[in-house]
């Protein structure tokens, strides 16, 4: 909004000497419209309790510990080398689609996920994503998920054999509705319109370590597995698009110039 501001001081300065007035309202006007643009989506999420659970499935008592953080998506396609970054399908008479988008954990650090990438002998970033899913019937009726997921997969060989450790990351946002096109398929309107409206089923994470022996690949063993689990706060927004509004002032703040110097 800062910006809108100052591009209709500009005009107001130059309406002053051209009588230019009604282009500069009307420029500013256009830069304050162009604002709720939006460049993608934030989470401001707070995890309170978790559970843990070992490799028998067996919830071990262990203290949970409190984080809390930020997830972002620029709702910039994931680059899926020669898969297309968006899919649909029909499944089971439902309208079923996903979308892959570039995902954004920086303003997270999970106590639980920091725990088990201290077990990683390498230090490559984990793969991060924000996929979206979206299942429509005939009847309008729709439901899905939004998942914020990271993964690293690292493999090791020893004496013993070759073992394949597995860390990963899913904070999922559950929604569901009524009354859309059956036809209907996942895109960036369709996101920025649920997450805006932050009307989610339910809210759950998952951070899961586990280590498989793959000396025969045709029959893995599993070796290990940890998994801290449970629900979260969240407050969703989607995040304003800075250039709009600077695109739609400057243009006509040119034509304003180019009659100034006429």
């Amino acid at each position: 909004m800062k910006i809108a501001y100052l591009i209709f001081l500009s005009f107001l300065k130059i309406s002053m000497r051209s009588r230019l007035f009604l282009h500069a309202v009307y420029a500013a006007l256009l830069a304050v419209a162009a604002f709720p643009a939006h460049a993608g989506i934030l989470a401001t999420i707070k995890v309170s309790s978790a559970s843990h659970v070992n490799q028998y499935d067996e919830d071990d008592g262990r203290p949970a510990i409190p984080f809390e953080g930020t997830l972002a998506s620029s709702l910039k396609p994931l680059n899926m080398h020669h898969l297309p970054s968006c899919r649909s399908s029909i499944r089971m008479g439902l309208k079923y689609s996903r979308c892959f988008y570039e995902g954004d954990f920086s303003g997270l650090v999970s106590p639980y996920e920091t725990e088990f990438r201290s077990r990683l002998k390498t230090d490559v970033p984990m793969g991060s994503e924000f996929y979206t899913e979206l299942s429509v019937g005939n009847d309008g009726n729709y439901f899905g998920t939004f998942s914020f997921v990271q993964t690293k997969v690292e493999t090791n060989i020893d004496q013993t054999g070759t073992y394949q450790s597995t860390l990963n990351t899913n904070y999922q946002f559950w929604y569901e509705g009524a009354g859309i096109a059956p036809a209907t398929v996942i895109d960036n309107e369709f996101v920025n319109r649920i997450w805006s409206a932050g009307m989610f089923t339910k809210q759950v994470f998952f951070t899961q370590w586990d280590v498989l022996e793959v000396s025969d690949v045709n029959n893995p063993r599993l070796t290990g597995f940890e998994q801290w689990y449970g629900d979260f706060e969240a407050t969703t927004s989607t995040v304003p698009e800075p250039s709009a509004p600077l695109l739609f002032a400057t243009g006509f703040l040119a034509m304003a110039l180019r009659r100034v110097r006429r």
